[in-house]
């Protein structure tokens, strides 16, 4: 099961290069729009990536339960895991925006939403995979 994790954290981690290469891109006016084609497919990819990563951490944490669930790393970790859901929530009802609107005409407002929400994947993938890799 090891081995299907770190297979689902890999193929994450090579979405979500991909698809912040071209955030960077939009980000900076090298391309005006993004392809919605190309937003859906990643978003599905990383909740796929996600979803395996969380049903294979959980294979793997049941011999543990006892052990991990007073643990205050894997409670951590568990709250990361927690933000990532609901931060892919939020990118599937705001990534639109990047497929109709250039960033630099974008709204203050729009701005910090999308650049928080990006901070905060950053934040949680790294989080997470630290207390995983160098913790637990």
């Amino acid at each position: 099961m090891v081995t299907v994790h770190l297979i689902a954290l890999s193929f994450v981690f090579l979405t979500m290069v991909i698809s912040d290469i071209q955030a960077v891109q939009w980000f900076f006016g090298k391309k005006q729009v993004l392809s919605e084609e190309h937003l859906r497919r990643s978003h599905y990819a990383m909740w796929a990536g996600l979803i395996a990563m969380i049903v294979s951490g959980m294979f793997l944490a049941y011999p543990e339960a006892d052990y991990l669930l007073h643990n205050v790393y894997f409670i951590a970790k568990l709250l990361f895991v927690a933000t990532l859901i609901v931060n892919a929530v939020l990118i599937g009802r705001i990534m639109h925006i990047a497929t109709t609107t250039p960033f630099a005409t974008l709204s203050s407002h729009e701005k910090i939403v999308l650049l928080s929400s990006g901070a905060m994947s950053l934040v949680s993938w790294i989080a997470a995979a630290s207390i995983g890799f160098f913790v637990l």
